[in-house]
């Protein structure tokens, strides 16, 4: 074939061409574009130009492919003598004249390249071998620690804050909370910050020139975050997810849909990206296809996880109104729950995924669910007018609920829910199973309220359930913050008795209530992380 004047790259696309004809047809369900092969056409191609023979080319490509075989051999000893042959190999093609660089070149295309065609269930996902250790993707640095080299940042990336137009207005696209909610991250009209809560102050910034982020989406306080842009982001479209390493300051991996991102959620060893009417869940350290699930349409993306190691807990909508699916992945366990009679606006889980909170678009009630048999634990009323939850946070000792809505009130509820022995809450591998404390509305509350915490207060006419509606029953705030109306906020608890509030319209606050009277919380600290000037209203 070479022969016959068909140039390199004509090969290589025949190859790639075939290799993806095979995965297409062997893996229902799954795509791989076109795009995901430039780079290593690209490379391939300019190797061809530096004069390398493609004789030489396949030497070297199969002696990494056997020599990495070789190495990669559970239980084998590798003595010197295994590794003659590829060194004397490697030494011929050295003299003839071919670069240290190319050969090192050559060797990690390769090595790349058989990842992406050898990675069945992984569509459209691209990694960088090079941050692939024995146990995963390296996630040990923490973002914005001074370890950072910022002169090693990408240019077609990363863009020097003294590069941008100072004049040029930032508009914030989205707010979003890390695992522990210690942190949070904005997505930008021109790239994303992160910023430490307790303080509140700004821990650093990624700007460019392409375009800004509508998800960024944090891994604790590691050096991995998830980036999806903005439509008007002429690099990084809305239809591609980005797996970003700060402390390299590139992309290491990719997955691009034919349709546009709704949601991304990170555990530290899955990536879950939410379409409108499919989730999928990954495999962090090879990007590997694990899970497809349909759903409803879902352009809120509206989707959480559990976040300790030993389980791993999904909610996501069902495939009918009102409903919500939960998956115990360790268990193998599927549960259907019918929370609302309208279409679900919110939900959260807890750490443990063992409970769930949800919220409808009438925004009026808030229910409390048992994940495990999907039995309905408290109900608490918000009002009795139609509002938008933005944001519902449980408290990690889950003794109370936050919720904030359009009408420019943050609610905080005193739960009666307790997970069996509350200290497993704070120790992971104490949770066992679903064992819980609950009650129904109509019981008594004092066995399960803790001394020092107050009760969420009832309708006069309580009493009267029996004979007046629902309403009249229902359980009321304990503790309210107000706010500016018409603005999404989303909330999280922060230490001790403390709610962490943030805008989008660049206002944080951290407030405080009684936890024995409740009532109106006090302030105690609000900054304007972000500040916009002549914005539109």
């Amino acid at each position: 074939v070479r022969r016959s004047e068909i140039s390199l790259l004509q090969i290589v696309r025949i190859c790639c061409l075939w290799s993806e004809l095979l995965r297409v047809i062997a893996s229902p369900g799954t795509l791989l574009f076109q795009s995901h092969l430039y780079p290593y056409l690209q490379t391939f191609q300019h190797v061809r130009r530096s004069e390398i023979s493609l004789l030489q080319i396949v030497r070297i490509c199969c002696l990494w492919s056997e020599l990495l075989r070789v190495i990669a051999s559970p239980g084998t000893l590798l003595f010197q003598s295994h590794l003659y042959p590829y060194l004397q190999t490697f030494q011929d093609v050295r003299r003839s004249e071919i670069s240290l660089l190319q050969i090192v070149r050559i060797c990690c295309l390769w090595s790349e390249w058989l990842r992406v065609i050898a990675s069945p269930g992984s569509p459209s996902s691209h990694m960088s071998s090079s941050v692939l250790t024995s146990q995963g993707i390296f996630t040990t640095s923490r973002i914005g620690s001074s370890e950072f080299p910022n002169s090693g940042a990408s240019s077609s990336f990363t863009q020097p804050m003294e590069d941008m137009n100072e004049n040029e207005e930032t508009d914030l696209l989205s707010i979003s909370w890390n695992q522990d909610y210690g942190c949070f991250a904005a997505g930008t009209s021109h790239g994303f910050r992160i910023y430490n809560c307790e303080p509140c102050k700004e821990t650093f910034r990624r700007d460019l020139k392409s375009g800004g982020f509508k998800i960024v989406e944090m891994l604790f306080r590691c050096n991995i975050l998830a980036l999806v842009g903005a439509v008007a982001n002429s690099h990084y479209p809305p239809n591609k997810v980005l797996i970003w390493d700060d402390h390299q300051s590139r992309c290491i991996g990719e997955f691009t849909f034919r349709s546009d991102v709704r949601g991304v959620k990170l555990r530290r060893d899955r990536i879950v990206v939410v379409l409108e009417h499919k989730i999928y869940v990954y495999n962090f350290t090879d990007l590997k296809l694990l899970h497809q699930i349909e759903t409803l349409a879902n352009p809120r993306g509206l989707c959480c996880l559990s976040h300790y190691s030993n389980t791993f807990v999904l909610a996501c909508p069902g495939l009918h109104k009102g409903q919500v699916r939960v998956e115990h992945f360790g268990l193998n366990v599927t549960k259907l729950i019918n929370a609302h009679d309208s279409q679900i606006a919110c939900f959260t889980l807890t750490l443990d995924g063992l409970l769930l909170a949800t919220a409808s678009v009438k925004g009026t009630l808030i229910r409390i669910f048992n994940t495990m048999d999907g039995s309905r634990l408290q109900e608490v009323r918000r009002g009795v007018d139609r509002a938008e939850i933005n944001s519902i946070a449980l408290s990690p000792n889950v003794q109370w609920l936050a919720a904030s809505s359009d009408k420019g009130t943050v609610h905080v509820f005193s739960l009666r829910v307790r997970v069996f022995g509350e200290d497993s809450v704070t120790q992971p591998n104490a949770v066992q199973g679903p064992a819980l404390f609950h009650q129904n509305s109509s019981s008594s509350l004092d066995p399960l309220i803790s001394p020092n915490t107050g009760a969420n207060p009832n309708s006069s006419l309580s009493f009267m359930r029996g004979v007046l509606p629902k309403y009249f029953s229902s359980e009321w705030s304990f503790a309210q913050f107000h706010l500016p109306e018409y603005t999404p906020f989303i909330v999280a608890f922060g230490s001790q008795n403390s709610v962490i509030i943030v805008g989008m319209d660049g206002s944080f606050y951290k407030c405080s209530f009684d936890q024995v009277h409740g009532g109106e919380m006090v302030q105690q600290e609000y900054v304007r992380f972000l500040k916009f000037e002549n914005r539109p209203r």
